[in-house]
């Protein structure tokens, strides 16, 4: 391939993805994650202090949800403790099948809480 073949290539590429709707852009987030986290996010009346975040579509780890650390493709922790936000849990927890840790905001009524509802069966509830 000549010198002028190879500068070509990215703009030829770009006319292309164009055209058909094929996409260079690379999600990096487990797609359970992703619904879960949008499910999560709605719940809590998608409130603008979790930057990032979106209802539809995103990419958590891609994107640097904030307060959401992944390895890989998995999203691994959730800390929205500074965030102030309020409403119910939403109910696809369990797809998070890697989550280990979850800091949820502080309220007068909970200050701590952990449950583990990966194994549990119909266990665990979308609010508290």
């Amino acid at each position: 391939m000549a010198t002028g073949d190879r500068a070509m290539f990215p703009v030829l590429l770009l006319i292309f993805s164009s055209i058909s709707g094929f996409s260079v852009v690379n999600c990096v987030t487990d797609p359970s994650d992703v619904q879960a986290l949008q499910v999560l996010y709605t719940s809590l009346n998608s409130p603008s202090q979790l930057t990032n975040w979106k209802n539809g579509g995103g990419d958590p780890c891609g994107e640097s949800w904030k307060g959401i650390t992944c390895e890989r493709s998995a999203v691994v922790s959730i800390d929205i403790s500074d965030s102030g936000v309020s409403g119910t849990l939403g109910y696809l927890l369990s797809d998070l099948m890697s989550l280990r840790n979850w800091m949820l905001a502080e309220t007068a009524s909970m200050t701590h809480f952990h449950i583990n509802c990966h194994r549990i069966s119909q266990a665990c509830t979308d609010s508290l």
